[in-house]
């Protein structure tokens, strides 16, 4: 995984990783933005994670957090079931 600001996306950069790329930010309108510049400079496979990573918790699948220990805990937001 790579943190690219949008500020300082360099869309010649992405040619060197193996397809497909997936894109995301919080919302998913940087990271679409950034899908358009890509591929207006190479025609390669990209995903977009539509909705970002705030759609990708309220669908309840779980994210991998890290703190200063690096520790990798899961966290997950999916819904309690009753018993």
């Amino acid at each position: 995984a790579l943190f690219r600001p949008l500020d300082r996306l360099n869309p010649h950069e992405f040619i060197q990783f193996p397809s497909p790329i997936v894109l995301y930010c919080r919302s998913g309108k940087r990271s679409a933005i950034a899908g358009q510049r890509i591929l207006s400079h190479h025609p390669i496979e990209l995903v977009h994670l539509q909705g970002g990573i705030l759609a990708w918790k309220a669908a309840g699948y779980s994210t991998v957090i890290s703190d200063d220990t690096d520790s990798i805990k899961t966290q997950s937001t999916a819904p309690k079931t009753a018993p």
